[in-house]
This record gives structure tokens, sequence and C-alpha cells, in this order.
């Protein structure tokens, strides 16, 4: 029980924006449109933790789906926007489910995964 209390010995740094990501933007946006259709309503909240992504990644999801007219504000729960699927999102995630299904925590890339594997090995227990 107490090695679940444990903090964990590495944790690499989030992204803090899109560029800063190790992974295609398009696979991000595919990701995010594909829970967001199997989850029909969903806030910035629960798209971070379901997927693993920092807040400034969702958000910048959210402002070029906004641009894009695949996304609408359905109102509000607490101080977080409750966000939906315009018909034109549902055609894009629809699309974007034909490749996969998964909807999951976004990928790491290989190089972040090798450098966790490095920083970790370098750790003495």
């Amino acid at each position: 029980m107490a090695d679940a209390l444990r903090p964990p010995l590495f944790v690499p740094p989030a992204p803090v924006e899109p560029d800063a990501l190790d992974i295609p933007w398009s696979l991000v946006v595919d990701l995010v449109a594909r829970r967001l259709n199997l989850e029909g309503v969903s806030s910035p909240s629960a798209l971070q933790r379901e997927l693993k992504l920092p807040h400034p990644i969702i958000e910048a999801v959210f402002r070029h789906f906004q641009k894009e007219k695949l996304i609408e504000i359905r109102g509000t729960e607490g101080v977080d926007f409750m966000l939906g699927l315009t018909s034109a999102g549902h055609r894009f995630a629809a699309d974007r489910q034909l490749a996969t299904h998964y909807a999951g925590p976004a990928p790491v890339s290989l190089a972040a995964y090798r450098s966790t594997v490095q920083a970790l090995s370098l750790i003495h227990i």
C-alpha cells in the first residue's frame, strides 16, 4: 500500500503548446474528435483527464475546432464549458473513426518514451 502512495520517480515535462508536442497535431485533433463523439458532450477538464493532455493543448484543439465550426458550447457545468460536436464535427469524427476507434490517453512518441526510460534507468532506488 505504501508503494501506491509514493510519488512517481520521474515525470516528463508536459507540453504547454502544440509545437512542443512530440506527436503529430493531426493525431491529437483526431483523438479529441473521437473522444467527443464517444462522449456526446464533454468539458475541457474531462477531456484533459481522459486523454491525459495538458490544458493548453486541449484549449488549442478547442480553438481549432471552433475555427473549423466542428464544435459548439452546449452550456456550462460549474466553471467548465460543456462542448459538443456540430453536425460537421460528427461527420469529421466519424471519418476519423474509420482509421481507428481508439479514444483513450494520448500516445507518447518513441523519443519521449526512450528519454523517460533512460531517466528512470539513472535513478537508484
